[in-house]
């Protein structure tokens, strides 16, 4: 049993007052059995779940019950929040504000409590564009409206997409789609900030069955790439924010080899390239050639 489901069910109880267990399964993507049984967990541990039958029946906390203000530790309480916090400020929605100023009520301390530490997924700058396609493709989930937009792949190859939305995936410091693709008639993900001229279509679609971490993963099945860099010496301590320190090798000189594997595509030459003079490409040779033939490329423009 996750205690991260189990917080999650009583947050989304409070904030929205009434749901079905079929709306809950979804959701945390387990069964309706798997539900049931967190429903009796939350009542043993003391807080009055229950389930009503019939046309609007669903799953309540009592109206007059108060959850206990102690139930959560100050602690446990502000890295939730700051948690939340974190996700508002790239994704304002006033569902998440009322459910933060809950938790915040929970214990009145946590206004004095010193920050020990902040979340912060908002990007360098403003990004107003990128927050707006984000809010639309939440009302499109949440109204089950299909949505059309054009798209450009790290190849730099643009399509046109209708997509049933399912899911919306902050993974890294990026924004995702996961959703029906009719197109490709398959499940497929989608990076927010190479979408274009995104529209709601008013179709509406009937939710399929998919699995977003199934589709994250296969995103990653390309090749790995057995990667030799070498590193000058004034470079090395900026380096170990982009490779782990195992992979570093000193050499008598003070620079350094890396080794290292990682995913190849089109981002691993453009992260290559970003890293400028100070990183040499040794191995393999493929990838050194592909990186001096995009330098070359660029010094024509130049001179």
């Amino acid at each position: 049993m996750k205690i991260d489901r189990l917080l999650a069910i009583i947050i989304l109880l409070i904030n929205k007052e009434k749901m079905t267990a079929k709306e809950l399964a979804d959701n945390f993507e387990v069964s309706r059995r798997t539900i049931y049984r967190d429903v009796e967990t939350l009542n043993k541990a003391g807080i009055p779940v229950v389930t009503t039958k019939g046309v609007d029946g669903g799953i309540s906390i009592l109206d007059n019950y108060k959850m206990d203000k102690n139930i959560f530790k100050i602690e446990e309480l502000d890295t939730i929040i700051k948690a939340l916090e974190g996700v508002s400020k790239v994704l304002p929605d006033s569902d998440l504000e009322n459910t933060l100023e809950k938790l915040k009520g929970f214990n009145p301390d946590l206004e004095e409590k010193e920050e020990t530490f902040i979340i912060d997924y908002s990007p360098w700058g403003n990004d107003e564009e990128l927050t707006e396609k984000v809010n639309l493709i939440k009302n499109a989930i949440k109204n089950n409206f299909l949505i059309e937009f054009s798209y450009l792949s790290n190849k730099n190859q643009r399509t046109s997409r209708k997509l049933e939305p399912l899911t919306i995936i902050l993974k890294g410091h990026s924004w995702y789609i996961y959703g029906y693709c009719r197109l490709r008639k398959d499940f497929r993900i989608f990076r927010v900030s190479r979408i274009r001229d995104l529209t709601i279509n008013q179709e509406k679609f009937i939710r399929k069955k998919g699995t977003p971490q199934e589709c994250l993963d296969s995103n990653n099945i390309t090749d790995k790439v057995k990667l030799v860099l070498k590193v000058d010496k004034e470079y090395i301590e900026r380096s170990y924010e982009y490779f782990p320190r195992g992979s570093f090798e000193i050499l008598e000189d003070d620079s350094a080899i890396i080794k290292t594997e990682i995913w190849e595509n089109e981002w691993l030459y453009e992260f290559l390239l970003g890293l400028g003079e100070y990183i040499e490409v040794i191995e393999p040779m493929r990838i050194r050639d592909i990186i001096k033939a995009k330098l070359e490329k660029t010094l024509k423009k130049y001179f």
